[in-house]
């Protein structure tokens, strides 16, 4: 999976319509009704194309202010386990940022801890890949906590190693019984 299609699989946000509208049977379930200054939550990419036409406002989640992102981040440094991060967390926070600037408050500051965040995230990753990798027997690796984002990141980087280092076992296995 890419990182486009995490994005494409994120998960449902919160709208303001500004519209009426009886209920849209749409092929993932039916939406609505809308009702204009009612909230509703929708598939994210029916809120951004609602957004677009300037037929809602996008609501952020409750996990993307600066309060929340600071105890995620302080968090996610206590613990050297990843930190339960809310699912689809960078995809629905890009997505947000992106086409609701006008909706969400501190944008700029937002931004950084998201990556702030991520960062921490990644070198939490890459350091378990390391301590993974170095290990002479293979059995498995316990990746608690990660998001789909993560996995997609780290697929090709662990899948790629591991073949490498079967068939470095390989060699030394048939050298080893010349």
């Amino acid at each position: 999976m890419n990182p486009e299609q995490c994005e494409f699989l994120a998960e449902n946000e919160l709208i303001l319509p500004n519209f009426n509208e009886r209920t849209l049977q749409l092929i993932c379930g039916d939406v609505g009704p809308f009702e204009a200054g009612v909230p509703i939550v929708v598939p994210i990419w029916l809120a951004v194309y609602l957004k677009k036409r300037h037929k809602c406002t996008i609501i952020p989640p409750d996990w993307l202010t600066i309060d929340e992102l600071n105890r995620q981040i302080a968090n996610e440094n206590e613990h050297s386990a990843f930190s339960n991060v809310p699912k689809c967390f960078l995809e629905i926070a890009h997505i947000v940022l992106t086409h609701a600037k006008e909706d969400v408050e501190d944008i700029d500051q937002l931004k950084t801890l998201i990556a702030d965040l991520w960062d921490k995230r990644v070198a939490k990753m890459r350091n378990s890949e390391i301590e993974f990798l170095k290990q002479h027997k293979f059995s498995y690796a316990q990746l608690d906590n990660l998001t789909q984002m993560e996995v997609a990141c780290a697929r090709p980087v662990l899948s790629t190693a591991t073949k490498m280092i079967e068939k470095l076992n390989d060699a030394f296995h048939s050298i080893s019984q010349i």
